[in-house]
């Protein structure tokens, strides 16, 4: 049986030409799609050894390539809910639909604590203990990023050290998991060393951890509404008439000669504020700048139908 597995998935790769596609192009997916696969080998790993004493080992291993995979692209992450859904089935033998779901629900929350929380915020507060170690303290560039690390580091040992100490082996293996993701999330410093080699193409210059954090939220292309937002039809009209329009977050850049970072753009009234009347859930067609293409596929739809 799993030699018949493995060679219908070897067939499956080998006629398949977007992998192929993927191997040849200067571009991030190929290594993706390698970090996916090897996730998940992790993931049957830990399922096998869970319940022995090298099965934390293996989630350690897991927690770094997770981290790691940040640094090649995001869709690697589509891997951990198979593997949660792996650990789920292996610790729970009475499986059923509200259990099944609760699990789906906690797994999914676990990837948006690592996507929306864990590393964006680890990315605010270097960027915010720069510029207030620089700003307020008077201290030289970096400075704040350096002590940001000291503390990160600090709470890291003791946190191991007291888990350690008290017996609390869940705590302990869920500290060291975090502290994994981010040593391998830390191949990120590549864009401020980059960047701050002034290269010929220095795309939105991630010079300094606030940078980074901006480079991770891609603001660079604009606010994307997955979940709730405005009709493209009212993207203009439908602008709430009170407040029509909202502030962006300040652009911070590096004064050498004063030796601060000050404000470069503050971004005022930099956002549209639509009518809540006009929003919808789970919009797909708001952008304004596709009001065309809307538009035609609208009348072809309805030629259709």
């Amino acid at each position: 049986m799993v030699l018949g597995s493995a060679f219908v998935a070897s067939l499956a790769f080998t006629f398949s030409d977007s992998f192929w596609f993927n191997a040849v192009e200067a571009e991030v997916y190929a290594m993706a799609s390698f970090l996916i696969a090897l996730l998940f080998w992790l993931g049957l790993r830990w399922e096998q050894d869970m319940d022995k004493p090298i099965g934390n080992k293996w989630l350690l291993i897991i927690s770094l390539v997770i981290g790691l995979s940040f640094g090649v692209h995001f869709m690697a992450l589509l891997a951990f809910p198979a593997i949660g859904l792996l650990y789920f089935f292996k610790k729970y033998k009475n499986i059923t639909v509200k259990s099944f779901l609760i699990a789906n629900v906690v797994i999914v929350a676990i990837l948006l604590f690592i996507f929306k929380l864990l590393l964006p915020y680890t990315l605010a507060f270097f960027g915010k203990t720069e510029i207030f170690a620089v700003n307020s303290l008077g201290m030289p560039f970096n400075s704040g990023t350096i002590l940001a690390f000291l503390v990160l580091v600090t709470l890291f040992y003791f946190g191991l050290k007291y888990t350690k100490a008290k017996g609390h082996v869940f705590y302990n293996t869920l500290i060291l998991s975090i502290l994994f993701i981010l040593i391998g999330f830390s191949t990120w410093l590549m864009l401020p060393i980059r960047a701050n080699a002034n290269p010929p193409i220095n795309e939105n210059k991630p010079s300094d951890a606030a940078e980074v954090l901006a480079y991770y939220n891609r603001e660079q292309y604009g606010e994307q509404h997955l979940f709730y937002g405005p009709q493209f039809s009212d993207t203009y009209s439908g602008l709430d008439k009170e407040n029509p329009y909202t502030d962006g977050k300040p652009n911070y850049e590096r004064d050498y000669k004063s030796g601060k970072y000050i404000i470069t753009n503050n971004y005022k009234n930099a956002n549209q504020n639509t009518d809540d009347a006009h929003k919808a859930i789970l919009p797909r067609m708001w952008s304004s700048d596709h009001n065309e293409n809307y538009m035609r596929f609208y009348r072809t739809f309805r030629v259709l139908v």
